[in-house]
């Protein structure tokens, strides 16, 4: 089965919950989502997203990335050609920051919903997220 658009493999090593209902294997248990943020011991890489089961398969779904030096780049939800091209930047960007010589780098702490939003709406300069 083909993966979800602008997804990842989970980065938070928690157990995928398995047990679904007919309706949650096709639209997701989003009461279940659990959402993250890395960063790096210099605080020079954050990273924030949220990881979720959808058909049955738990994927992260980045939706900022920050490197000190280059521009922060967040998840854009519009039906837009623009949305789609920052969409795959961010995503080409995930993969270079999630690389396993990257990532043991990175301390990965859970976030509550409220302080995950709050976290994402403190970058400067940034659209905000839809």
């Amino acid at each position: 089965m083909k993966e979800p658009a602008f997804s990842a493999p989970p980065l938070s090593g928690e157990p995928e919950t398995k047990k679904l209902s007919f309706r949650e294997l096709l639209l997701g248990e989003r009461r279940k989502d659990r959402y993250y943020e890395a960063e790096d011991p210099g605080q020079t890489v954050c990273l924030l997203w949220m990881e979720g089961t959808r058909f049955g398969t738990l994927r992260a779904y980045p939706c900022l990335v920050w490197e000190e030096g280059a521009a922060a780049l967040r998840f854009d939800s519009s039906p837009t050609v623009e949305a789609g091209e920052n969409n795959s930047r961010l995503m080409a960007r995930w993969e270079l920051c999630t690389a396993p010589e990257r990532l043991a780098e990175l301390e990965i702490r859970p976030l509550e919903l409220e302080a995950f939003r709050a976290k994402l709406r403190s970058f400067p300069g940034l659209p905000e997220p839809n």
